[in-house]
Order: structure tokens, then C-alpha cells, then sequence
């Protein structure tokens, strides 16, 4: 499971565009991110993960992905937020 939905990522210093999405769901975060990103549906089922590599750039390809609800689950070592991404084709 994912913890609540946070409106804010900031205390992991990370962005989620674009909201809603087409193609692609950019992730952004602060130089420095250890831990993974995880797309999810709205279950909690993981359908696609990134592992970090200490960039500050990841993206996810939706183009796959049906249209609908999701969420982004950020877990770094300290912290873990979610943040709710509508994908729409």
C-alpha cells in the first residue's frame, strides 16, 4: 500500500508533471534522491518502478498504460509520499 495522498512532495524536494498526462509522467527530484518510484494503480498494484541512480530526472512511459487514475509512490530512505496522476489518451 501507499501512504495518504500528500497535495506536496517538497519534503522529498520533487515534482510530478504533467497532471494529467499523456504520453509520459515526468518526475523531478532534489540532487541527491536515494531510494525508487513507483507508478501504481488505484489499488496500490505496482505497475512500473525506476530505481534511483542519483540523477534528478526519471520518467515513466504511459503510453501503455490505459487512461485513468494512478499514483506516483516516492519512497526515499527517509520518507514516502504519494501524489494522484490522471493519465488521459
Amino acid at each position: 500500500a501507499f501512504p495518504s495522498e500528500i497535495t506536496t512532495v517538497a519534503t522529498l524536494n520533487a515534482s510530478i508533471y504533467p497532471n494529467p498526462a499523456d504520453q509520459q509522467v515526468q518526475v523531478q527530484t532534489g540532487a541527491g534522491f536515494e531510494g525508487v518510484i513507483i507508478l501504481s494503480d488505484i489499488s496500490g498494484k505496482e505497475l512500473m518502478r525506476l530505481n534511483s541512480d542519483g540523477g534528478r530526472e526519471y520518467a515513466f512511459d504511459t503510453r501503455g498504460v490505459a487512461s485513468g487514475i494512478y499514483y506516483v509512490v516516492i519512497r526515499g530512505v527517509k520518507a514516502a509520499v504519494s501524489k494522484r496522476v490522471v493519465i488521459k489518451h
